[in-house]
C-alpha cells in the first residue's frame, strides 16, 4: 500500500511511519524536516500550505494518514489557518487526485466551546466528513511515552523533576492517558480493515484521572513528596495574557485552559470490537515500562 503521512516528525508520526514501513507499505511522509528519523521513507521536504511543494507525491495514493496539526500557540488566527484551513485544501486535493482512504488523526479535546484549538480540529472533522473521500477519524486522548517533553509526558517530567507541582483550579478535570504504542496499533489495525470508512472513534486509555489523581498515582509510584500549588483559574488566565512580561514557571497557552476543561469522551468501545484496540492501563505501564529518575 502505498501511503501519504503528515506529521511524521512528532513523536507520534514518526512511530507510525517507522511501524507501516515494517509492516512493508510504501511510505512517503510530508515534513518541513530534511530527516527527523524515519528509515526508509520517502521524506518530502514541504509545507502543508503550499500545496505545490508536495501534491505531485498525491498521485495513485491508498491512503492518507493526516496528523499535522500545531497543537500550542497563543496565536489564535494560526490554529484555525493550519488545523483547519489547510486539512480543508488537503481534503480537495484528496479528492482531485482520487485518494483510496483518508484518515484524519483527531482529538478528545474537540468542540467549540474547548478553546481556538479545539474549534480548529472540530471544523477540520466537519471538512473531513462533508468530503466524497472513504474516511476514518481518530481521536486521541493524551498519549503518553513519546519521550517528547510535551503533553502529558511534559507533565510526568513536571511531577518527577519539581517539588511544587503547580494546579489549575482544584484539579478535576479528567485524563485519560493512552500509550503510544497502543495508538499506532490501532492505525496499523485500520489500515488491514479496509472495509471501515465514514466511522469515528476515540482512542484512549482504559483508566480516567483527575489531575489531582494523576499526580498522586507518580507520586505513589516513585514515592515522591510533592506539594500542590492549587492556582485559580482566572489568576492562570490573567498569568498567561501577561507572560510575555512574566514568564510562567510551566507552558501554558490560554487555549489550554478552556481545552482542559472541556468534557471529553472516553468510551473506546467502538475501537475496541472494530479496531481490535486493547490499550494498557498506565498504572501497568509505571509498573512495567517506567522511565528512571
Amino acid at each position: 500500500m502505498r501511503i501519504f503521512v503528515t506529521g511524521a516528525s512528532s513523536g507520534i508520526g514518526k512511530r507510525i511511519a517507522n511501524a507501516l514501513v515494517l509492516e512493508g507499505h510504501t511510505v512517503i511522509c510530508l515534513s518541513r524536516q530534511r530527516s527527523f528519523g524515519v528509515e526508509k521513507a520517502v521524506v518530502i521536504q514541504g509545507d502543508l500550505q503550499d500545496p505545490t511543494s508536495f501534491s505531485r507525491y498525491l498521485e495513485n495514493i491508498d491512503l492518507i494518514i493526516h496528523g499535522a496539526a500545531i497543537t500550542h500557540t497563543d496565536n489564535t488566527k494560526l490554529y484555525f489557518k493550519i488545523n483547519f484551513e489547510a486539512t480543508q485544501g488537503l481534503v480537495r486535493l484528496a479528492e482531485n487526485y482520487h485518494v483510496k482512504r483518508f484518515v484524519y488523526v483527531s482529538t478528545r479535546a474537540i468542540g467549540p466551546k474547548g478553546g481556538a484549538y479545539a474549534a480548529s480540529k472540530f471544523r477540520a472533522e466537519k471538512s473531513v466528513k462533508s468530503s466524497r473521500l472513504s474516511w476514518v477519524i481518530l481521536r486521541l486522548a493524551e498519549v503518553y511515552g513519546t519521550n517528547k517533553d510535551e503533553g502529558i509526558d511534559a507533565l510526568i517530567n513536571l511531577v518527577l523533576k519539581r517539588k511544587i507541582i503547580p494546579i489549575m483550579g482544584q484539579g478535576q478535570y479528567q485524563l485519560a492517558p493512552v500509550f503510544v504504542g497502543d495508538v499506532v496499533k490501532a492505525f496499523l489495525n485500520l489500515t488491514q480493515h479496509v472495509e471501515i470508512k465514514n466511522k469515528s472513534y476515540t482512542i484512549c486509555g482504559p483508566e480516567s484521572f483527575t489531575l489531582n489523581e494523576f499526580v498522586s498515582v507518580l507520586c505513589q509510584s516513585y514515592s515522591l513528596n510533592r506539594i500542590r500549588l492549587y492556582v485559580p483559574v482566572f489568576l492562570v488566565k490573567a498569568a498567561v495574557s501577561f507572560k510575555r512580561i512574566l514568564p510562567l514557571p510551566v507552558r501554558v497557552t490560554r487555549d489550554q485552559i478552556d481545552r482542559l476543561r472541556l468534557y471529553k469522551n472516553s468510551d473506546f468501545s467502538a475501537a475496541r470490537k472494530d479496531l481490535g484496540f486493547c490499550p494498557i492501563r498506565f498504572t501497568t505501564w509505571l509498573r512495567k515500562k517506567r522511565p528512571t529518575t
